[in-house]
């Protein structure tokens, strides 16, 4: 509960998965130093990437992927403060690459994103993403090159994660098992460095 002559607000999020920097940089401080209830809850609504007005299950939805809840002003605010670990991007060790860059994808989806934002710096690439597995709530990432996707395979490709129902995705191997439709092919359809789907 964060207290001021003000008012008050409610703060609840989980320590293990968000960063207490951020928690205390963008959700505490600016508690204290506007002293205002009102604007406060203003200012935590229109802050970049914060969501507001969820209930029930999109509340543990939220919480679980590293949102730290906000009770202010009787509503409730969503603030993104998930732990980005700091680890370097090391070299693939799984696939030989004799031409062009030879970085390896990690398990952290928002590392990932990085190394292919900066390898691929086109105002035409697009992302969406989605949670599979009802136990290990994947993230999925789909990365494309909006003005080059063949539109009709990526509607199949929503359309088959859409309607997957498992229980626990590790591995973008497991993922190709599960959405392709021939049986018996040569070469692996996942696994290539710079577009494999991105997990966490």
């Amino acid at each position: 509960m964060l207290t001021a002559p003000s008012g008050k607000a409610g703060l609840l999020y989980i320590k293990s998965i968000t960063d207490p920097q951020i928690i205390n940089r963008s959700i505490i401080a600016p508690f204290y130093e506007i002293d205002n209830p009102a604007v406060y809850s203003e200012y935590l609504r229109y802050y970049p990437g914060s969501e507001e007005g969820k209930t029930g299950k999109q509340v543990l939805e939220l919480m679980l992927s590293g949102y730290a809840c906000v009770h202010v002003e009787g509503e409730l605010c969503f603030f993104d403060a998930l732990k980005a670990e700091s680890r370097s991007v090391s070299e693939n060790m799984t696939e030989s690459v004799t031409q062009g860059p030879s970085d390896a994808l990690t398990e952290n989806l928002a590392v990932n994103l990085n190394l292919i934002r900066r390898r691929y710096q086109s105002a035409e690439l697009k992302m969406e993403s989605m949670v599979i597995g009802n136990i290990s709530r994947t993230k999925v990432a789909i990365l494309y090159d909006d003005s080059r996707v063949n539109h009709q395979v990526l509607d199949e490709l929503r359309e088959r994660l859409g309607t997957l129902r498992i229980d626990i995705l590790q591995a973008s191997g497991e993922l190709e098992k599960y959405i392709r439709s021939d049986k018996l092919h040569i070469f692996p359809k996942t696994g290539n460095p710079l577009w494999s789907p991105s997990l966490e």
